[in-house]
């Protein structure tokens, strides 16, 4: 008979061998998906962003099933003001809204009037930190039903000590650098997921392995490769790339 201990043992294992995934992520990039998979890959029931690059507006690094207005929205209205990411500066913790605010505080909060428009019911923010410096922030935004609050939290906060181990090792070897967190969004002037697409491509990253690694389908893959040609006038995948890297490396005011 298989009890639930050795359930709890064998999630207990998955999560010890996820987070070891995301303490050896070499890049930016490596490390959003290794924190996807080990929050529970595929069948995780929640949005998660990675921002860094501290200690004020944290560029988006990374997104999955986050929907791009919810992100954009996010950005041009709450993240100056996140008092998350406030409360982390002072203290580099894992917060939740209705904690660190209070139930009545928390039901009048713009942040959750915005995660409920998206059918959200909670948030969660992690630190990433290399050294005692808060470099950025992990977030993940739940279902509240299909998620348990503390042990989500547990688990987010293990993954941010292997994520910090991770940025640690790229902050010493020059990768952090290497990878320019704002090229994916606003150096390219693109929606997060069309941005994610064409920092892929310019990777050399095939419309499979892109697909594969953003969990969308081949031919969600191919629109957005189209939708780029068009927006950039080129004429085939090789143009495109072109475009994208000239663009990249353009003054953040030109883009």
């Amino acid at each position: 008979m298989i009890t639930s201990e050795v359930i709890d043992a064998g999630a207990q294992t998955v999560l010890a061998h996820g987070a070891l995934s995301v303490a050896a992520a070499r890049t930016p990039r490596g490390l959003g998906d290794a924190v996807l998979e080990a929050l529970g890959g595929a069948a995780c029931p929640l949005a998660l962003g990675l921002y860094l690059d501290a200690p004020a507006r944290k560029p988006l690094i990374y997104s999955a099933r986050a929907p791009e207005r919810f992100l954009l929205e996010y950005d041009a209205e709450l993240s100056a003001d996140d008092p998350l990411i406030s409360s982390m500066r002072e203290t580099p913790r894992v917060v939740d809204g209705r904690t660190l605010l209070g139930d009545g505080h928390w039901r009048r909060s713009p942040i959750r009037d915005h995660l409920r428009r998206w059918g959200f019911s909670q948030s969660l923010c992690g630190p990433l930190c290399v050294g005692d410096r808060l470099i950025g922030v992990l977030y993940a935004a739940s279902h509240e039903r299909r998620v348990c609050q503390a042990e989500l939290a547990e688990r987010v906060g293990l993954v941010c000590r292997a994520g910090s181990i991770a940025l640690t090792v790229m902050a010493e070897t020059g990768r952090l650098e290497e990878a320019p967190p704002a090229l994916s969004a606003e150096a390219l002037g693109l929606p997060p997921r069309s941005a994610e697409v064409a920092v892929r491509l310019c990777e050399g990253g095939s419309n499979k392995q892109i697909a594969r690694d953003m969990r969308i389908s081949e031919h969600t893959v191919k629109e957005h490769v189209a939708n780029l040609c068009r927006r950039f006038g080129a004429r085939n995948r090789t143009e495109l790339v072109g475009c994208l890297m000239r663009r990249g490396r353009e003054p953040m005011a030109q883009a």
